[in-house]
């Protein structure tokens, strides 16, 4: 029999060595599909064949790079971000990298030639973006194939099969990972309801497809086996695999509680398997089945015409006689693909402003943002309702803002304060070189009449420093009018967690923080617990909308399109994914508070202020303010901006938002349930009933509980004890030992109830 397995093998083989000296590409293509390479040194030779980059091709898909050297290092804007996932690299494979006669394993040196990859090609191709995971695909063909043609392998591979992945943003590439949807609409309606249910996009399988699953499969055989199956396809397949993976759980994604966060939770993870191959089987069958063609005509959608996926056949063909598309007309198909995607949007967002149709422009806000200045003009006042075409507008239009009338505030001399050292940053934006001091006075006297005309309104409202932050990017988005009625929406309805006497709420709101971290990353966390830090340091953060702290105009206009589109505690779950992002920098640092609190009092270096959007959007969902309250414990205040905004503040432009006038008992309201559970210590947060958190998944004990959770215990095992004695005393038609027995064990269940309740009582 086993004689009989490896002439197979060798048949396999040896159809494989003959298609490889014949260079004959088609065949490759259907041995890596059916069955893959198998082994290390056919895939040196395969894999570079598959990628046009083998010693002696006649039409190479793009020029080899230089031999590696330390002595000739490019440059490129992406340095930092790739040396943080060079760093926590190699981790995983140990097996395969690991050098017995090296202290460390050989890991420094292969770290060293994977940054050289990496740099050599984003350094040649400017115009690709990196991406988080790009690093763990070059990992692989490091291993494989040696850093100077796993660099040229790289260059080919980031030019025609991870192009969509690189541009300045993930829309092309997130875009291709809703094709799930249909898939699963037409292979498992049960599923695809479930999707709908928990409003799920497919953007759990992000890290999947991005790394061709490099970063999850823990396998390295078959990591190289899901490579072999890429490398011979169109660049789609990554997302069919992760269509595959899902059919293949449904019963278990079926029998979970219908709740985002529990499936979202669920689906990150990759299932147990045998084998890949089904996997690999299940997806090919697909794609064969719902080509990308016939999901745009299924769909209605419209994929790019110039998109990696669709551009493959034509871009890569099967005859290594015919040349690939020139690499050096790539930036042209990317700039066509990134047009594409901008009018599309642009579209949708026009369409949306002219129907007043608030969800959608909340969905665009959250997912893409709005771009321009001339479409923040238009989208701001609309999600704020201070447009003066709304039947029910958030505040009144009417009042007067005349230069005249300046009314006066507690807070005048702290605001002129605040005023005379803003407009430091942001100068491209509202400098003008017409004027001696580039306009700054005349700026500063709008900022100030914003300020306190939004305090004289509404005198309830405490000034609170960082204020004048946010209204600082209103000024210069709205201008004065328009910058003031949005700044009073703003303070009423998304920032009077705020503005109260003290900033005790909202100290309370940004301790949500630490159950996040508790459930996302645990030695986070513990530093956290360790050191004794409370997250205060991401005050300013918050209280600004990061307007104090970032330095490009564009990104704070970004974010705020962000956090006027969705629930006003999404700032604290923006700080959390910034804290997540940088863990493995943040576990270096001396475990001492100080060291702790100034590294993470600043912004980090980043390279799109997208990631930490996307990763905030997700963990709201995954840990929304209830879920937290049920399983900490905390009670925040039910009339606390966050927990009332989806009632305060309608999806829908047809009901009326709630009255301003009724806001200063919300708010006192607030202050009375704050002093009430101790002032600030714990910052405001009441306990909820026990029994309303040990039901839930992720039941994290808070103090008071232990005693409680004793006595529940107790009377289980008591109830349990008697129900035992009971029963056996049923059967027992039985013996007078049985009896003995059941009698025994009924005394002593009801002696330990009687101890622990005479204990707790006594307590």
């Amino acid at each position: 029999m086993a004689a009989s397995v490896n002439h197979d093998h060798h048949d396999r083989n040896l159809d494989l060595e003959i298609a490889l000296d014949r260079q004959d590409l088609a065949t490759i293509r259907a041995i890596g599909i059916a069955r893959g390479f198998r082994t290390t040194a056919l895939r040196q030779r395969a894999w570079p064949l598959l990628l046009r980059c083998a010693n002696g091709l006649v039409h190479l898909a793009v020029d080899p790079p230089a031999p590696p050297s330390e002595d000739a290092m490019a440059e490129t804007r992406f340095e930092d971000q790739v040396r943080k996932d060079v760093h926590r690299s190699f981790v995983h494979f140990s097996d395969v990298w690991r050098d017995p006669s090296d202290e460390q394993g050989g890991r420094p040196r292969l770290q060293a030639q994977l940054h050289r990859m990496l740099i050599t090609v984003l350094a040649k191709f400017p115009f690709l973006h990196y991406y988080q995971g790009f690093h763990d695909i070059c990992t692989v063909l490091l291993l494989v194939l040696g850093e100077h043609v796993a660099t040229h392998a790289l260059q080919v591979l980031a030019l025609y099969f991870l192009r969509d992945a690189m541009h300045r943003s993930n829309d092309p590439a997130l875009a291709q990972m809703r094709i799930i949807l249909p898939i699963l609409k037409h292979e498992n309606k049960a599923v695809f309801d479930l999707f709908q249910d928990v409003e799920l996009e497919p953007h759990f399988c992000f890290g999947w497809v991005t790394t061709w699953f490099a970063a999850i499969v823990r396998s390295f055989d078959d990591v190289c086996r899901l490579f072999d199956l890429f490398l011979s396809c169109n660049p789609i397949l990554p997302v069919y695999l992760a269509a595959a993976i899902v059919l293949d759980q449904a019963e278990e994604l079926l029998e979970h509680v219908r709740e985002f966060d529990i499936v979202y939770a669920s689906l990150l993870r990759l299932p147990q398997y045998d084998s890949i191959e089904p996997w690999i089987a299940t997806a090919h069958e697909l794609f064969a089945k719902y080509p990308i063609a016939s999901i745009q005509g299924s769909t209605g959608w419209a994929f790019d015409e110039n998109c990696a996926a669709l551009r493959w056949d034509s871009d890569f063909p099967a005859d290594l006689h015919r040349p690939a598309y020139p690499a050096g007309h790539i930036p042209v198909l990317m700039h066509l693909t990134a047009t594409t995607a901008v009018a599309d949007h642009d579209r949708n967002l026009e369409a949306a402003l002219d129907r007043h149709d608030l969800a959608a422009v909340r969905s665009i806000g959250i997912a893409h943002g709005f771009r321009t200045t001339a479409y923040r003009r238009r989208a701001w006042p609309l999600l704020l309702r201070c447009t003066p075409d709304l039947v029910h507008p958030a505040i009144d239009l009417t009042l007067p803002l005349a230069d005249d009338f300046l009314p006066e505030t507690p807070f005048d001399e702290q605001v002129r304060k605040d005023v005379r050292r803003s407009f430091v940053h942001f100068a491209d934006v509202w400098r003008n070189p017409h004027d001696e001091h580039g306009g700054k006075p005349k700026l500063q006297t709008q900022l100030y009449h914003m300020v306190v005309r939004v305090l004289a309104q509404f005198p309830f409202l405490h000034y609170y420093q960082g204020l004048h932050d946010i209204c600082t990017v209103l000024l210069l988005v709205l201008g004065e009018r328009m910058g003031t009625y949005a700044a009073q929406v703003l303070a009423v309805y998304y920032l009077r967690d705020a503005m109260h006497e003290s900033l005790h709420p909202t100290m309370a709101q940004m301790r949500i923080l630490l159950p996040i971290l508790k459930n996302e990353n645990k030695a986070v966390f513990e530093l956290f617990q360790e050191i004794e830090l409370e997250p205060h340091f991401c005050l300013s953060w918050i209280t600004t909308w990061f307007a104090h702290d970032l330095r490009s105009f564009d990104d704070v206009c970004r974010l705020f399109d962000f956090f006027l589109s969705s629930n006003p505690i999404l700032p604290v779950y923006v700080a959390a994914a910034i804290i997540l992002d940088q863990t493995d920098e943040l576990l270096e640092q001396d475990r001492e508070f100080d060291f702790v609190y100034a590294y993470l009092s600043r912004l980090p270096p980043y390279e799109s202020i997208e990631h930490w959007i996307a990763t905030a959007h997700r963990l709201f969902k995954k840990y929304p303010i209830p879920g937290i309250q049920g399983i900490t414990g905390w009670a925040f205040d039910d009339n606390c901006a966050a927990l009332r905004w989806d009632r305060d503040f309608p999806a829908s432009l047809r009901r009326a938002t709630f009255p301003v006038d009724d806001v200063p008992s919300l708010m006192q309201s607030t202050s009375t349930a704050l002093a009430r559970a101790g002032g600030d210590t714990p910052y405001g947060f009441t306990p909820r009933p026990l029994v309303l958190r040990v039901v839930r998944a992720g039941y994290v004990p808070v103090e008071g509980d232990g005693r409680a959770l004793l006595l529940i215990t107790a009377v289980a095992i008591g109830i349990l004890s008697m129900g035992i004695g009971m029963i056996q005393h049923h059967d027992a038609v039985a013996p007078a030992a049985a009896v003995a027995v059941a009698s025994k064990g009924s005394a002593e269940g009801l002696d330990v109830l009687r101890r622990v309740l005479v204990s707790f009582l006594r307590g």
